[in-house]
């Protein structure tokens, strides 16, 4: 089976990494309240990272224009 060699799709899924050791769950829904509605968060304090689901792709490359922007935070998409 051969893998398809279309570009990947754009997601409104985001992956956050190096934030603070003591982020909470509450900073990161006031965060991204910010560029629109996040669903389905999910924040690993021990390794640092979150993943979560905005509402719409505008808004989620807005969080990744951001978090690109902020020292030592890595976005992934």
């Amino acid at each position: 089976m051969r893998l398809s060699e279309e570009p990947a799709k754009p997601s409104r899924v985001l992956h956050l990494r190096g934030l603070p050791p003591d982020t909470t769950e509450a900073e990161i829904t006031t965060l991204t309240t910010l560029f629109g509605v996040a669903t389905n968060i999910i924040l690993t304090r021990g390794k640092s990272q979150v993943v979560f689901t905005n509402s719409t792709l505008p808004q989620i490359f807005l969080v990744a224009q951001w978090a690109n922007e902020q020292p030592g935070t890595r976005c992934l998409s």
